[in-house]
């Protein structure tokens, strides 16, 4: 059984395991076609049991089976990343060819870990750890979407202080700090730059929007 959640990695075979992470894959009958699919980790990406490509994925968990505690740390990581690249070739064509990519599916599994972790500080190393994959390829997801680590982080950060500044009164520079922007003058630059305006004038025109019973963009 292969297994890949994307915030984790490990190769099982009967009761064999051996672990690059952890994890969990499984197989049904697709209704839809009449073959049987491997379901590979959380976000419910297909694969064909059949197929050449799983075959070949297949084939290379068992023998990571057998040779896995033998493995040294960097064995181990030129392992994972060889598993990533057979998982994209497994995956069906049909899901589209963001969907069909893993590093694009270790990208959305990286977002929603940073949407929990956007009080803390935020490093590709604290990423690569938390997901157990290298720098290297936290790097290479995001470079595939045309959007840097940093740049998304910052972005998601300027989102959630946007709603902080519509929903309560905390001043403008307590919002900042509790975002992790150094100062208020950075925030600053930062929200105009994403919404077109300062953040107190972007709080002053919800304020007037709620008055007059709209609701402001």
């Amino acid at each position: 059984m292969v297994t890949w959640p994307f915030g984790t990695l490990a190769a099982r075979s009967g009761s064999t395991s051996t672990a690059l992470s952890a994890s969990g894959c499984s197989s049904s009958p697709d209704r839809s076609s009449g073959t049987s699919v491997c379901h590979l980790g959380s976000k419910g990406l297909l694969a064909r049991e059949d197929g050449p490509a799983t075959r070949l994925l297949s084939g290379f968990i068992d023998a990571l089976v057998d040779s896995g505690p033998a493995l040294s740390g960097i064995a181990v990581a030129s392992a994972r990343n060889a598993t990533l690249e057979l998982v994209s070739g497994a995956l069906r064509p049909e899901v589209g060819a963001a969907a069909c990519s893993a590093v694009a599916a270790l990208r959305v599994t990286i977002e929603q870990w940073i949407e929990g972790h956007l009080f803390e500080e935020i490093t590709p190393a604290s990423v690569a750890a938390a997901h157990a994959v290298s720098v290297r390829t936290v790097h290479r997801a995001f470079a595939e979407a045309g959007e840097s680590l940093g740049a998304m982080v910052r972005r998601r950060r300027i989102a959630r202080a946007r709603a902080e500044l519509c929903r309560t009164d905390r001043t403008v520079a307590s919002i900042a700090s509790r975002f992790g922007f150094a100062d208020a003058s950075h925030f600053n630059r930062a929200f105009k730059n994403e919404y077109g305006m300062p953040p107190a004038a972007y709080r002053q025109r919800n304020i007037d929007a709620r008055r007059r019973g709209e609701l402001a963009v």
